[in-house]
């Protein structure tokens, strides 16, 4: 018996004509009444968390038009728990590490880039100096900011001309990382993306 079945048993007068035994008719009809209302109430607690952007998942293209995504960033998405993720770094924004902090700072970056659920390594480009640095240090241009996105790939199977053979399907894209961190990063960076350690696309 619920709870709201429980309360309205509770109201019911007592004595020969308001039995309290669980198989009667007037027990039945409570336990239905509190049934209906135990309903409507869960009714309105989830459509209520439909509204919670972090709970979502039937009211996603509304928040998305209220917050003009997709944008010509991310396009078309299919993925639901990546358009959740964009629609709350939309809302919420980023906190950074700690105050004042720079947005070009590369832990800041990778936090970025996780929450939106791409798993991201970044180092700077520097000019290699005559009594600074070892022999084994990166050579290169000032202000390049390289960001080494690690794909998600799952083995998948295909059978070609009856032939069964093993691919790797990646479902993360590179080409929405690389515009998503265009805004991020400051303008005085060039952003060169790489993935699983090659070049994706230079910026």
């Amino acid at each position: 018996m619920s709870k709201y079945a429980q309360a309205l048993s509770h109201l019911l007068p007592t004595g020969f004509a308001w039995p309290r035994h669980a198989d009667s008719v007037m027990m039945r009809w409570v336990a239905g009444v509190g049934g209906v209302v135990d309903e409507f109430e869960r009714f309105c607690l989830q459509t209520y968390q439909q509204w919670l952007p972090h709970r979502t998942c039937s009211r996603i293209e509304e928040w998305e038009a209220a917050l003009g995504l997709p944008d010509p960033c991310t396009g078309y998405v299919a993925d639901p728990l990546l358009r959740q993720a964009l629609m709350l770094a939309r809302l919420r924004g980023f906190a950074f590490a700690y105050p004042d902090s720079s947005p070009a700072a590369t832990g800041n970056i990778e936090a970025m880039c996780a929450a939106l659920g791409y798993t991201v390594t970044c180092f700077y480009d520097e000019v290699f100096r005559v009594d600074r640095d070892g022999v084994c240090d990166r050579l290169g241009t000032p202000g390049q900011l390289f960001v080494n996105m690690s794909t998600m790939c799952e083995p998948m199977r295909v059978d070609v001309d009856g032939v069964d053979h093993r691919l790797v399907e990646c479902t993360q894209e590179s080409s929405i990382l690389l515009c998503l961190l265009q805004r991020l990063v400051p303008a005085r960076f060039e952003i060169v993306l790489l993935v699983d350690g090659e070049l994706a696309q230079p910026c």
